[in-house]
């Protein structure tokens, strides 16, 4: 290791990161009031029924994948619709969670172990999805 670059870390200490989770403390009520909320999702997901403005994970990875082709707000309105969202909060999500986005040029062919040939692709986390349509 180098002493210098130990030195240097040392002298400087403990760095604070934000990675915006403001107020964001575990505690028992909350971690049950996040289990239950799971468990809520859980049994929605399985009745099929949805509330407004709510969504499941593999229907927000759709989602969110398919505004990438959004141009107007119309379409927005559109596709916000079909997931049983308002177009604000499919904006919002757009604008905050990570999209994973396979990366074509790292396409390469392997053999799993039982044989069957697969291609594997290297994700790369897009940060938000690019609205190009005007609010």
């Amino acid at each position: 290791m180098d002493p210098q670059l130990l030195a240097n870390l040392t002298r400087l200490g403990p760095v604070k990161v934000d990675h915006g989770m403001r107020g964001l403390k575990l505690t028992g009520a909350n971690s049950s009031r996040i289990l239950d909320m799971q468990k809520r999702s859980e049994t929605e997901a399985q009745k099929g029924e949805t509330k407004r403005n709510h969504i499941q994970a593999p229907s927000l990875s759709d989602a969110l994948t398919r505004l990438r082709e959004v141009k107007d707000e119309r379409t927005l309105e559109g596709l916000a619709g079909g997931y049983n969202l308002d177009s604000g909060v499919l904006r919002e999500l757009g604008r905050t969670v990570n999209v994973p986005t396979p990366d074509e040029t790292t396409a390469r062919t392997a053999v799993d172990e039982d044989g069957a040939e697969v291609v594997l692709k290297t994700v790369r986390l897009a940060r938000g999805v690019p609205l190009r349509c005007q609010p």
